[in-house]
């Protein structure tokens, strides 16, 4: 029954890993899409949780003009 428990949680693993989406890397900025307020993005912590101190929206990533694969 262990084998069967492995295979489980091998399948459980896959499964998360398959709903991830490939980020920005860890530079570039995160903007206010109304005021254009923007500060340096924190690797491993996405722009949308992080507010504009001048308007309190959620900011938003800026794509960097060249993306590495």
């Amino acid at each position: 029954m262990i084998g069967e428990q492995a295979m489980d949680t091998a399948r459980q693993v896959t499964a998360s890993d398959e709903r991830k989406t490939p980020g920005f890397g860890p530079g570039g900025r995160c903007i206010c899409q109304k005021c254009g307020y923007s500060e340096a993005h924190q690797p491993g912590v996405p722009c949308n949780t992080r507010r504009c101190p001048r308007c309190g929206i959620s900011l938003k990533r800026q794509e960097s003009e060249i993306k590495q694969t």
